[in-house]
Formats: C-alpha cells, sequence, structure tokens
C-alpha cells in the first residue's frame, strides 16, 4: 500500500430493530428494520427505514432539554420563485437513552425503534486521499 494514501471512513452504519425494555431496564431487540450513518466528527444520525424507503430522517440530540434527550427531525427542501433553495426542519418524533441504544418513535409509527449506539463491524466503503 502506498504510505502517501490516507483510506478514511465515510459513515458508520448502526442497526435499528424494533424491540422492548424489559423489567430490569435490558432492550429485548426484535425485527431489523433499518440502519443509521454517522458520519465522523457528525452529531447527526442518518435514518433510513425499510418500510420507507424514500424517507430520510434524522436523529439529533436536543440541546434545549437533558443531554439523554433526543429529536427525531425530517428535512423540507424547496425553491422560492426567484429559485433560492430553502429549507425546513421538522420535528416529528422524540427519543431517550436507554442504555447503549437510543429508543425513538416517530409520529403516526406505532412502535418504538432502538438504534445500537455500537457501529456494526463491516466493511467500510473507502476513498484514498493522497497527501
Amino acid at each position: 500500500m502506498n504510505e502517501n494514501i490516507i483510506p478514511f471512513r465515510k459513515y458508520d452504519r448502526f442497526k435499528l430493530t424494533r424491540g422492548l425494555v424489559s423489567p430490569r431496564g435490558e432492550v429485548i431487540e426484535e425485527d431489523h428494520v433499518g440502519f443509521a450513518f454517522l458520519k465522523p466528527g457528525s452529531k447527526m444520525f442518518r435514518i433510513k427505514l425499510w418500510v420507507h424507503p424514500l424517507n430520510t430522517y434524522f436523529l439529533v440530540q436536543d440541546e434545549k432539554s437533558l443531554p439523554d434527550e433526543y429529536q427525531v427531525l425530517s428535512i423540507e427542501e424547496y425553491k422560492t420563485q426567484n429559485g433560492e433553495v430553502k429549507t425546513n426542519w421538522n420535528k416529528v418524533g422524540r427519543g431517550h437513552l436507554v442504555g447503549s441504544f437510543i429508543k425513538f418513535n416517530i409520529q403516526f409509527f406505532a412502535e418504538d425503534i432502538f438504534l445500537c449506539l455500537f457501529p456494526e463491524k463491516t466493511n467500510y466503503e473507502e476513498e484514498s486521499v493522497a497527501i
């Protein structure tokens, strides 16, 4: 390998599952329902659920609440009449820490979703960057 090229990860991937919290406070994972992605240095997870493959949601720490509280956001982008691109962030759910998971819900979804805070150990896509 050329020592002048440094590979870096594009993102870390985290498993999303349906599940429940046991009386002892442990998360019992059930069905795998999608993935969350986090770029190195970012504080916002990008959420992709298999049941809605065209929608993207974002999970971010709620800065106005306790440190273990999260918001689920959707993004709406549109062009104004003069061609300027505008962006609206819409709050569509809430979450909070449960052990090593973030338990969150999205409006109109009947069940809670759990994001495991340990990234999957997979072969990451890598880019080569020359220095």
